[in-house]
């Protein structure tokens, strides 16, 4: 079983509570954490300087699919950016990862 911490990012403080809330209620997550600040990134062109909000989502790695698919949906930008890394932690932490995403 493989644990993963998933990185996304969205325009606002807003549309980050709502995606966020979205992933722990469908389960796809044991839970996230926001943080937000400046951002800057070339689109079409042109370079932005907007505020994004990152969400970051604890859970496995085969649930990636679906959050993916999930984000997309909800996801105000036209390419939501969507990382993520392997992660490893107390047995507890890890034990309640995959407990919530059953």
């Amino acid at each position: 079983m493989i644990h993963i911490a998933v990185d996304i990012g969205a325009p606002g403080q807003r549309e980050a509570e709502r995606i966020s809330r979205a992933i722990v209620e469908d389960r796809l997550a044991a839970g996230t954490r926001l943080t937000g600040g400046p951002s800057h990134y070339h689109w079409e062109g042109r370079i932005y300087d907007e505020e994004y909000w990152t969400i970051t989502v604890f859970t496995l790695e085969e649930h990636f699919e679906a959050l993916c698919d999930l984000v997309r949906d909800l996801h105000s930008d036209a390419l939501p950016g969507i990382t993520y890394s392997e992660i490893g932690g107390t047995d507890e932490f890890l034990e309640w990862i995959t407990e919530e995403t059953r």
